[in-house]
């Protein structure tokens, strides 16, 4: 237990997909939660995020399925939950119950999903195999995950990126692998 006070409400904003256990890291927020309290929770859903494969510091992969799994595991009770195509995170308002339900496997649904983002994930590796073989030059749009993986699993050759663009006003003017980043408008 990380406190001795109650709280009426607590925010976990991109924090479960970090947690190497995020069992031990819910019980302890509900042992500081008052019984009438209410949990924010918003994680990166799996289902829409194939480069969440290449996020080195999420160790866990949530689809609603499995975040209401582990929420019927430790007595929490979703009162609010919005998941749309149109958005990345599931955000999710909780409160405490005393009813813990089962359990559903959804192994068959997460290897489905696990096996589809490789598959894009590789398409992706071969268009940017594709533009560093036809290219000697050229700026890569973003600072995404699938971008710097592209860069670490040899698709595309560092040396031929001239610059990264990005929208980012406090990212632009510094650097990332040695290479600038300049604002979109510079294009």
């Amino acid at each position: 237990k990380i406190f001795t006070e109650k709280f009426d409400l607590i925010l976990a904003h991109g924090v479960l997909e970090h947690l190497e256990s995020p069992n031990v890291f819910l019980d302890d927020m509900l042992s500081c939660l008052n019984d009438d309290g209410i949990i924010f929770i918003e994680v990166p859903n799996f289902k829409l995020n194939s480069a969440d494969l290449f996020t080195y510091d999420h160790l866990t992969h949530f689809t609603k399925e499995t975040l209401l799994n582990l929420f019927n595991l430790h007595g929490i009770e979703p009162i609010g939950l919005i998941e749309s195509n149109e958005r990345l995170p599931i955000s999710i308002i909780c409160k405490k119950t005393t009813n813990k339900k089962t359990i559903i496997n959804h192994y068959t649904l997460l290897k489905k999903l696990t096996d589809e983002h490789i598959q894009i994930n590789e398409s992706i590796f071969q268009t940017y195999k594709k533009i560093n073989d036809e290219f000697s030059k050229f700026g890569i749009f973003g600072l995404g995950e699938i971008g710097l993986a592209g860069i670490q699993h040899g698709k595309l050759d560092k040396e031929k990126i001239q610059f990264f663009f990005d929208e980012n006003d406090l990212l632009v003017g510094t650097k990332k692998l040695g290479i600038e980043i300049k604002h979109l408008s510079d294009l």
